[in-house]
């Protein structure tokens, strides 16, 4: 039975050991120094089975052989491991023989060979770990230290192995033991025998010194928790080890800090102690409120003020536009925090609208329908927004100043939610060479507001936006671009128009455009020569008196010839044409007439072509933006018989076209008419190509010019600063137009009000300072116009807000006494911000006279001569120069 029992056991501890077999396997096949797999890991395998088997003799000498090939190996972790369960398991063996001190002596050799390996009780037979253990304590040593400090540490060959009094299961051999306590160390040499105890002794000193000081000095000293006195400090028969020492004075941080006392030694602590430092946070609403602390400006909240004396501080906020806060703070903690709630200066506004009950908002919050008053409203500018049901919304800008009534009265439009109506009038084709149209009738029940052709090619992507311009009332055009001007090209457009009031309609669409198809016309040509004569000189041509021509008319003979054509595409790009000469009538029939060859450059042929007059000019436009001119330019008209270009111009586009002026040369293709002009005028132009007779052409179609209305104000207008009765503006010159002359300055007290004429600067200048009738506590709004060379004013700027400071506040509470001959004044401080100081003046008959300037609230006068009595009044006066009124005047009685 206890065999089999082993046999179970074994059988555990095998599958413990397995893995390890399994590594050392695999290292003996690495490590060339080991001997093979065949040689000792199937040797103990083989030599356990016998074990297993209950065959302990077979067994016992497998592990002997294995044991012997080990023992000659070179020693190893993996080598000790495999003598080690070698070894066991030939004790165990041994012990099923019954022969314990054969097994001993193997359990010892397995010891030896792993000395720290530990077997677990759980896996093997109690006779076998009673056995195992037996042997182990007859070859390890115990070490008793007796020791003074229970606490000690004892290290054997610097591995720490516990407290006193005794250390077990040490190995034998000469052990170099260690005590460590109280900051000592104690070092000693052992010689460890198996089974043999030892004894050693290590007395420390217990006590030692502690000397403390600080900086400052007279600092109250805790050690342990304990008050034990005052810096400089001298500690004795303290015990040795770690103390905790506190050190506070009043004024300071207090400071803890760790000392080690050593036996028979003086331990230092010297402690630098931190001055408490105190500062305070201010906050206020709204923030930016400038800070007085103790009267002395400290900047603007949210502040951190630093270094603050503990006690009770006096303070003041102060913001514009808002009360002035007084306070007191007692600082006594390191950090002191404290928000003040500013209290707005107000005013008031009335809002009246035509038709009444609009829907007021100021700045995005919904305040009641008109009529309205708004009362106590902080001091500041306002966005109105006025909302209506049926009426077009209406934003007002609006400056509350403290005290005073703001009024707004506004009429608002009724809203129109009708858009306009659009009759197009399509063209049938649009002719390459000339200048082509798209007309729409356009009429809407107020004002028709952009008007614009959408246009592009057949087959492309997006439309492009061409303006339309309206000669006529309700009629609106807009040229075709020469660029979509392609021989067999299709235009797709559609027309859109909206309101004021954005309110849109549109001929077409994107999805359904009107199409155009583009085509290209021969040379301009009025007729032909259908016959000759040449014995007379004489042509006879196909036009008659009822083509309404006269005898004695001059025509112009050409021909046409080669077709220059895009060479990729064919496409005809232009037909040459030929002067040949001039022909006169002579004789009229109804269809026919007959002339004679007046001038001629070649020969004349049947079916040459012939015009009295040259071809429409096309693409005739305006250009620029001028005070005194409107200048116009044109395509060239490139028949061969012009010589230049007459240039007629009409106040109305149906009226009595005049000539106003003559350009010789086909390539001269522009005018300026500066005949008659002045600002804001307008007239509507067409051009003629007049030919080799003098003979003026086809006109062009009406284009209207116009000269600008006036010039534009300047930009970026803006108040730069606000000084004693002063307003310093500043603008962007407006260095584009040459019209401008110069700005006038328009100033007035509230937004919508009349502004009046405040200065003048020229053109070159970006600034003006205002000091017309400028009073404190005033809100001023300007505008500013530019001023044209040729005498108009232009339109007004935005409006600008300055708001002027107000005077100080008189002293109160004047009052005097005479001490030691001297009058000493004393009256109540001005708590406003920005206050530099006093004026004390002497009220004569006619003026009055200044005696002394003080920055404090207070003064001294020495009394001249034998005045018996004097009469004083004092003012304050701010950073910016601006002296309060008067205070109330006392007499003094000198005598």
């Amino acid at each position: 039975m206890k065999i089999q029992k082993a046999k179970y056991k074994t059988q555990k501890f095998r599958k413990v050991l397995f893995l390890s077999l399994i590594f050392g396997f695999a290292f003996l096949i690495l490590n060339p120094y080991v001997a093979s797999a065949e040689e000792h890991p199937d040797a103990i395998e083989k030599a356990i089975a016998f074990y297993e088997k209950g065959d302990f003799d077979k067994a016992i000498l497998e592990f002997k052989q294995a044991i012997s090939k080990l023992r000659d190996k070179p020693e190893d972790d993996a080598r000790n491991e495999k003598l080690f369960t070698a070894n066991f398991y030939a004790g165990m063996a041994y012990l099923g023989k019954g022969k314990e001190g054969l097994a001993k002596e193997s359990f010892r050799n397995a010891f030896k060979a792993a000395p720290d390996k530990t077997i677990n009780p759980e896996l093997f037979p109690p006779k076998v770990i009673s056995l195992y253990n037996e042997v182990i304590s007859q070859n390890l040593s115990s070490l008793f230290v007796k020791s003074n400090v229970a606490e000690a540490e004892i290290f054997v060959d610097d591995i720490k192995k516990g407290s006193p009094p005794v250390i077990h299961n040490l190995l034998p051999g000469t052990r170099t033991v260690k005590v460590v306590a109280a900051g000592q160390e104690i070092i000693k040499t052992v010689h460890l025998e198996p089974g043999k105890d030892v004894n050693i002794t290590a007395e420390f000193q217990t006590i030692g010194s502690l000397s403390i000081t600080s900086e400052p000095t007279v600092a109250t000293v805790y050690l342990n928790g304990k008050l034990v006195g005052a810096t400089p400090l001298q500690l004795k028969d303290i015990p040795v080890g770690e103390h905790t020492v506190v050190i506070s004075k009043s004024g300071y941080i207090e400071s803890t800090q760790k000392a080690v006392v050593k036996g028979s030694e003086i331990a230092e602590v010297n402690i630098r102690l931190s001055p408490v430092i105190y500062s305070v946070r201010l906050f206020s609403v709204p923030e930016n409120a400038e800070v007085f602390w103790d009267e002395a400006a400290r900047g603007a909240t949210p502040l951190v003020i630093e270094n603050v004396t503990a006690g009770v501080h006096k303070i003041r906020i102060v913001k514009e536009a808002h009360e002035e806060k007084k306070d007191t703070i007692d600082v006594q903690i390191p950090v002191t925090e404290k928000t003040y709630r500013l209290t707005p200066h107000t005013g008031s506004l009335n809002i009246k609208t035509d038709p009444p009950g609009v829907e007021v908002i100021i700045n995005n919050r919904n305040i009641g329908a008109t009529p309205l008053t708004v009362s106590e409203l902080p001091v500041n500018q306002y966005a109105v927004k006025l909302k209506k049901e049926g009426y077009k919304e209406k934003d007002v800008k609006v400056g509350i100043a403290k005290g005073k009534i703001a009024e707004i009265n506004e009429v608002l439009m009724e809203l129109d939610a009708q858009a306009p109506e659009i009759i197009p009038e399509p063209p049938s084709k649009a002719v390459k060479e000339n200048k082509n149209l798209i007309r729409a009738r356009i009429v809407d029940n107020q004002a028709v507001g952009e008007v614009s052709l959408m246009l592009k090619m057949e087959g492309e992507m997006n439309f492009q936006r061409v303006g339309m311009s309206s000669p006529l009332k309700g009629t609106y055009e807009a040229v075709i671009p020469e660029a979509y001007l392609k021989k067999g090209a299709v235009l797709e457009y559609f027309i859109s128009a909206c309101d004021l009031q954005s309110n849109c309609a549109a001929a077409g669409s994107k999805e359904s455009p009107h199409k155009l198809k583009v085509i290209s016309l021969e040379p301009y040509t009025e007729g032909f020569i259908i016959d000759m004569d040449m014995e007379n000189d004489m042509v006879k041509i196909s036009l008659g008196s009822v083509d309404g021509v006269k005898k004695g008319d001059k025509y112009i003979v050409f021909r046409i010839g080669k077709e220059l054509r895009d060479p990729k595409t064919n496409e005809l790009l232009q037909i040459e044409e030929y002067l040949i000469g001039v022909i006169k009538v002579k004789e009229l029939m109804p269809r026919t007439a007959s002339a004679e060859i007046d001038e001629s450059e070649s020969g004349m042929f049947k079916n040459d072509r012939i015009r009295k007059h040259a071809s429409a000019v096309a693409g005739v436009v305006t250009e620029g933006n001028y005070a005194a001119k409107i200048t116009l330019r044109w395509a060239p008209n490139r028949e061969p018989e012009v010589k230049g270009y007459r240039i007629y111009r009409s106040p109305k586009i149906d009226g009595i076209y005049q000539r106003a002026g003559e350009i010789d040369g086909r390539d001269n293709t522009s005018f300026e008419d500066t005949e008659d002009m002045k600002e804001g005028i307008s007239f509507y132009y067409k051009v003629a190509a007049f030919n080799m007779l003098g003979t003026d052409g086809i006109m062009s179609e009406p284009v209207l010019g116009k000269t600008k209305s006036g010039v534009l104000p300047p930009e970026n207008v803006r108040v730069e600063a606000v000084k004693i009765n002063q307003v310093y503006l500043k603008w962007s010159i407006s260095r584009q137009d040459p019209d401008i002359e110069g700005y006038i300055i328009f100033r007035s007290e509230t937004e919508g009000g009349q502004f009046i004429e405040a200065g003048k600067v020229d053109r070159e200048t970006d600034n003006y300072i205002d000091k017309e009738d400028i009073r404190q506590g005033k809100i001023y709004f300007y505008r500013i116009a530019g001023k044209s060379k040729h005498g108009s004013t232009g339109p007004l700027s935005k409006a600008v807000i300055a708001s002027i400071k107000q005077r100080p506040k008189a002293p109160t509470g004047l009052r005097w006494e005479i001490v030691q001959g001297k009058v000493l004044l004393r009256w109540e401080a001005n708590r406003e911000p920005g206050i530099k100081g006093y004026n004390v003046y002497r009220k004569g008959w006619t003026k009055s006279e200044l005696l002394i300037t003080s920055s404090i609230n207070s003064g001294e006068l020495s009394p001249e001569g034998k005045t018996k009595s004097i009469k004083l009044y004092v003012t304050a006066l701010d950073n910016d120069g601006l002296e309060s009124e008067p205070s109330e005047e006392i007499d003094i009685t000198l005598q």
